[in-house]
């Protein structure tokens, strides 16, 4: 399975060539998780798109009725999705890891920062795409994530 997770696109409008590249390079994504602060537009500009399963978390810049959290199963594993704003994430992942316990997560999906992040302990693996908009690192990055029942894998892609 590969699910395409984007965050922080800021009202700016890359998502299609993003899906177009993402399908490219894996020819079939069959989700896409957008991690929060999508600005403008709201979740059928982007189901409009790619035509899958979306899912989306609000952002500390968006107004709209998506949710805080979300917990998405998958493949046999438990992913959390939050933007990050609430969880202190410029200062490292601990309270996430800890809402990953506190909710049974395998898997934990957030943005806020814009800088594209992996890391995959024994107990819980994290991830932030980074930023479509490109801010702060001038990078227009997005990901998308494998999961198989063996492991998982992590592609970041740059625009």
């Amino acid at each position: 399975m590969n699910i395409m997770v984007v965050s922080d696109d800021h009202g700016r409008d890359d998502f299609e060539q993003a899906y177009a590249l993402a399908r490219k390079e894996f020819s079939v994504i069959d989700a896409v998780i957008h991690a929060g602060d999508t600005g403008r537009f709201d979740n059928s500009f982007y189901e409009n798109i790619c035509g899958l399963s979306f899912y989306a978390v609000a952002g500390n810049n968006d107004f709209n009725n998506n949710p805080r959290i979300l917990m998405i199963p998958f493949e046999g594993r438990q992913i959390l999705v939050t933007h990050g704003h609430r969880y202190d994430v410029y200062n490292g992942t601990d309270r996430l890891y800890y809402a990953a316990m506190e909710n049974g997560a395998d898997i934990v999906i957030f943005g806020h920062t814009h800088v594209p992040f992996h890391h995959k302990d024994s107990e819980v693996e994290f991830l932030n795409p980074g930023s479509l908009a490109g801010i702060r690192t001038r990078e227009k990055t997005f990901a998308v994530l494998t999961l198989s029942d063996e492991d998982t894998k992590v592609k970041f892609m740059y625009l």
